[in-house]
């Protein structure tokens, strides 16, 4: 991990409120939304698109960091993935992208960490 990394992981871990925005599923999917964006703000990603559809099963947030394509879709604990989305994770995935389902920020930051391992 980088130093702003373990500055934004620590920033939520001494943060009682964040923190729990951090590791809990939100009730609803555009708290979590928002939540996930505030993260990428801070961890200094490019949030090329959020959450409009331009096409069906295209992800909620497609971000580059660190010069890594990352699509990420938001799910709350009750919320499932289509077809399409699961079709447009694969892609992804295959172009070398790195692409998951997150229902929490911090599966969100952990998405982040994988892409850059690459």
């Amino acid at each position: 991990m980088t130093q702003r990394e373990m500055n934004v992981h620590a920033y939520y871990l001494h943060n009682k409120d964040r923190y729990k925005k951090f590791i809990e599923a939100p009730t609803d999917e555009a708290t979590l939304l928002k939540n996930v964006k505030e993260m990428l703000d801070l961890m200094g990603a490019l949030i090329i698109r959020e959450s409009k559809a331009t096409k069906r099963g295209v992800s909620d947030l497609l971000v580059c960091y660190k010069g890594r394509f990352v699509a990420i879709e938001t799910k709350d604990d009750t919320g499932a993935p289509s077809p399409h989305q699961l079709k447009f994770i694969l892609k992804v995935r295959e172009a070398g992208g790195t692409a998951d389902v997150v229902t929490t920020v911090e599966q969100a930051f952990a998405l982040l960490l994988r892409a850059t391992e690459k």
